[in-house]
């Protein structure tokens, strides 16, 4: 329907999506307001997996004590697409909002990551090293931006490993090599 439903977590590492299988998230809500004990992203996407989150969707307020990608981590060959969604108000070691290891990412219909943090790298997303990873944003109305880091505010990615595309879109703050 057209109501939002919220789902407020006590615990990190609530979703994991494996190989050859797709969550989506529809019109949802993911409160991590008060969650404790958090060393792991609230959604994981292995190899082959997918992420969906898709009309008015929010991964929000999620704060992991240390680890990587506090809303989100990709996997090599997995996927995250975002449509009229967002992820906000996260924070971790590295990649404040979402971690890239290897992973697809695109967003779309204005969807946004916003005032993340990460106390090392990539406030909003971080594209690690391992892996060739891909991010887009398809049209102006997509943005990361508003996040903070020790380096790459908005978005940190190691030398040619990540392909990156945003002819319409807004990154205000990327640190990295390659492009």
């Amino acid at each position: 329907g057209d109501t939002r439903r919220t789902i407020n977590l006590t615990m990190y590492g609530a979703f994991s999506v494996t190989a050859s299988y797709s969550l989506s998230f529809v019109n949802v809500a993911i409160d991590g307001s008060g969650a404790t004990g958090a060393y792991s992203s609230v959604v994981t996407v292995a190899a082959g997996g997918s992420l969906n989150l898709l009309r008015n969707s929010v991964i929000k307020n999620m704060a992991l004590m240390s680890g990587n990608g506090a809303a989100v981590s990709l996997g090599s060959g997995s996927s995250l697409v975002m449509y009229a969604s967002s992820i906000e108000n996260c924070s971790a070691t590295t990649g404040g909002g979402v971690y890239l290891n290897g992973g697809i990412m695109v967003m779309t219909g204005g969807s946004s990551i916003k005032n993340c943090t990460a106390t090392n790298n990539g406030g909003g997303v971080f594209a690690d090293l391992n892996e060739l990873s891909m991010l887009t944003l398809t049209d102006a109305t997509c943005s990361i931006t508003g996040n903070t880091a020790a380096s790459g505010g908005d978005l940190f990615y190691y030398q040619t490993m990540l392909s990156l595309s945003y002819p319409a879109g807004t990154i205000t703050n990327a640190v990295g090599s390659g492009i």
